[in-house]
């Protein structure tokens, strides 16, 4: 596990500035949003543990759920990315745009959105394993 240095330089090297975090049971805690959209980010070095607002990852080259949170209070955006898949995602508490990316199924995600599901431009050839119940919009064209 990375301590605090190393976290902060990983921040600072991505040009994430005033990151609000702790780390609890060698997980990366962020007390407000995060965004580290635009950064060309493969995968991230340590595992994140909550995000309490959004986490929103935009235009990277991520293709997996690894080391990321396990709950998100805001939204989630990780559109224009590399997933193939959505298991690992994280359970999130408002809405969530996977728009763009190369996801082919709808098992591991969570099955109650409370908010909007954007998933549209992807891979997708059936709706099996979608959500339950989505609050809001439902995009799910391009596919």
């Amino acid at each position: 596990m990375m301590d605090n240095r190393d976290i902060d330089k990983w921040f600072n090297d991505h040009g994430i500035k005033d990151v609000a975090y702790t780390i609890r049971n060698g997980r990366v805690n962020i007390s407000k949003h995060l965004d580290m959209s635009n950064l060309k980010i493969e995968s991230f070095p340590f595992p994140f543990g909550t995000v309490k607002e959004a986490f929103i990852i935009n235009d990277n080259l991520l293709t997996n759920f690894k080391n990321f949170p396990t709950n998100v209070g805001g939204d989630f955006e990780a559109n224009n990315n590399k997933f193939t898949s959505l298991e690992g995602m994280p359970q999130c508490k408002s809405g969530i745009d996977l728009s763009m990316n190369e996801i082919g199924s709808f098992e591991g995600i969570q099955e109650t959105i409370y908010s909007h599901l954007l998933i549209d431009h992807n891979l997708l050839a059936s709706l099996k394993g979608a959500p339950k119940s989505i609050a809001k919009s439902f995009m799910i064209s391009n596919n």
